[in-house]
This record gives C-alpha cells, sequence and structure tokens, in this order.
C-alpha cells in the first residue's frame, strides 16, 4: 500500500467504450486517407505530352531541380506553390523518361495547387525560343 490508502495496481474500472475509443477508428482513417490520395491522384493525370507538373523529392536546392530539367531537355515553366513541384513543358516520351530517370517522382497535372504560380517564362523556355 502507498502513502493514499489503495494500492498501486487498482484502477477504476473501465466500460468497453472507454476501452477502444480514437484507435478504434484508426484503421478506417488510414484508409479513407490512402482512397483519398489515390483519387486526388487520379483526377490530376499529367498528360503525355505538353505543360505538366513534375514532383522531384523534398528538401533540395532549387538549383538541383533546375539542373535535372535542364538537363533531361524539358523546358521550365514556372515554380507551383510546392516547393519541389515545377511546371515543365515536355514535348516527347523520350524527355520524359529522361525525368524520370533523373530523378522525377511523379508527373501531375498542372493545375489548381500543383499549377503555376506565375505567368513568367524561364530563361531555358526564352532560350529554346
Amino acid at each position: 500500500m502507498n502513502d493514499q490508502g489503495f494500492h498501486q495496481d487498482e484502477r477504476p474500472p473501465q466500460s468497453d467504450s472507454d476501452r477502444g475509443g480514437l484507435r478504434a477508428f484508426l484503421p478506417a482513417m488510414a484508409l479513407m486517407v490512402v482512397m483519398f490520395g489515390f483519387g486526388v491522384v487520379g483526377l490530376a493525370k499529367a498528360p503525355e505530352t505538353g505543360e505538366m507538373a513534375v514532383v522531384f523529392p523534398p528538401f533540395q536546392s532549387d538549383a538541383d531541380y533546375m539542373s535535372r530539367i535542364v538537363a533531361s531537355g524539358a523546358y521550365y515553366v514556372a515554380p507551383s506553390r510546392i516547393a519541389n513541384i515545377h511546371v515543365v513543358k515536355v514535348d516527347d516520351a523520350t524527355t520524359r523518361a529522361r525525368l524520370d530517370e533523373l530523378g522525377a517522382l511523379f508527373f501531375l497535372a498542372a493545375n489548381g495547387i500543383c499549377g503555376p504560380i506565375s505567368d513568367e517564362k524561364s530563361w531555358a523556355t526564352a532560350a529554346a525560343g
């Protein structure tokens, strides 16, 4: 017994409704998040060629993203609202495959949150003519 007059291992009884709580809903919530993610990505599928958003691994420099885009042969259009997503113009499937080889995680339609935040064209686009 401790100083308060009861044993430490004595706890107030719990009802069945208290035991599950939020943990009972975690699997359902996780499934909902995954399904929502697939739905959003499915609606935002990038075209095979043309303007698209390229998602790169996060926490790298803008210079690294730009060098990958230029090395692939794609044209830089504008940044998006998310730091590791950039809008580019891809002319053919070969250029898209090169972007993939250079570290692009996936491609999305360039609209909404993945759309360009300015209408300014980059020096790469201007140089291409």
